[in-house]
């Protein structure tokens, strides 16, 4: 599920940064996006079912996304 949300995120992130005009501001975005799923994932996931557990995991993977963007702004 992980992988299945780095693929969407990499798409988005492009397709963000270049509504934007900005790599740097869609890196930013996409770490505090990634910051708040992993709040959820470490303080907020007792007890739920698991569908909701790989939901998560899944939104952790769109936040991982970034990392094309990431990559070309450290080759320029």
């Amino acid at each position: 599920m992980s992988y299945l949300g780095a693929s969407v995120g990499d798409l988005v992130s492009g397709v963000l940064s270049q509504i934007i005009k900005s790599r740097k501001k869609t890196v930013v975005i996409f770490l505090i996006y990634s910051a708040v799923c992993v709040f959820v994932f470490l303080f907020l996931t007792k007890g739920w079912s698991n569908t909701a557990f790989y939901t998560v995991i899944l939104l952790m993977g769109f936040g991982r996304g970034y990392w094309a963007i990431f990559v070309t702004i450290a080759a320029e």
